[in-house]
């Protein structure tokens, strides 16, 4: 994580009212609706993070959480920009271990391991 960090400039931010874009999705990929939020039984969601700033090179990511105890299926909604997601991290296989797992399209299904974060970019 320190790495990704210290590469990409969406990851050390000095606030978070400096023009990022957050969007909430759910395990369809969708936006995260009101129901979602008050479902006492969703373990999963992801964080689709995107800074247009041109200084800061466009950069985004997807952060995909599961506190479930159980495989969570969950579909990788599109980038703002164009282009394919890759896995950087994956808490549950470690680092080097994610070599089949670019060139991820929208709509991709993607298993999270019980208790697990995965990071794409």
């Amino acid at each position: 994580m320190t790495q990704l960090r210290a590469e990409h400039p969406i990851f050390r931010r000095a606030s978070f009212r400096d023009g990022c874009q957050l969007r909430w999705v759910n395990p369809a990929g969708g936006d995260q609706q009101e129901e979602h939020w008050d479902d006492e039984g969703l373990r999963a969601i992801g964080l689709l993070m995107h800074m247009p700033d041109v200084e800061h090179g466009g950069d985004e990511a997807l952060i995909l959480f599961n506190a479930f105890d159980g495989d969570v299926p969950f579909t990788i909604p599109p980038r703002v920009k164009q282009g394919s997601w890759s896995v950087v991290l994956d808490t549950e296989t470690g680092p080097g271990s994610d070599e089949g797992r670019k060139g991820l399209k929208a709509d991709t299904e993607l298993m999270l391991s019980p208790q697990s974060l995965i990071v794409l970019m």
